[in-house]
């Protein structure tokens, strides 16, 4: 029995036709493809672009934001997945919050983790070039 407070009839609706099955269903990759990398969007925040960060581009060093739980291994093995790049380093760094005060109203710039990644000689990353 349901509740009806202002006591209309429900709306009569067509049957619905199921699909009829076909002959073979499609069989999902067990692996992701090449240039995905699941829990990529995850621990790869974005590129960290600065001055410093475009420079280190040339020596084949490429700064990332990551997650702030994010560890090396997992860096590097979202970096070599997601752009078919050998890594051979990574460093990380945590950048403190700031105390930033607009007006009267006290408040902070959130902090964040970077990491650089070192390249094998001759890869490169193309979406990080200036």
């Amino acid at each position: 029995m349901t509740l009806n407070l202002f006591k209309k009839k429900p709306a009569k609706t067509a049957p619905v036709k199921e699909p009829q099955e076909t002959a073979e269903a499609p069989v999902m990759p067990s692996v992701a493809p090449k240039g995905t990398s699941a829990g990529a969007d995850r621990v790869l925040k974005h590129f960290f672009v600065s001055e410093k960060t475009t420079r280190g581009i040339g020596m084949n060093h490429y700064t990332f934001v990551v997650a702030d739980d994010a560890t090396k291994s997992e860096i590097a093995k979202h970096v070599e997945a997601l752009y078919a790049v050998k890594v051979e380093a990574v460093r990380i760094t945590r950048l403190p919050k700031k105390r930033r005060d607009i007006g009267r109203h006290p408040g902070f710039r959130g902090g964040l983790k970077k990491a650089i990644v070192v390249l094998r000689e001759g890869d490169s990353i193309a979406q990080a070039q200036p």
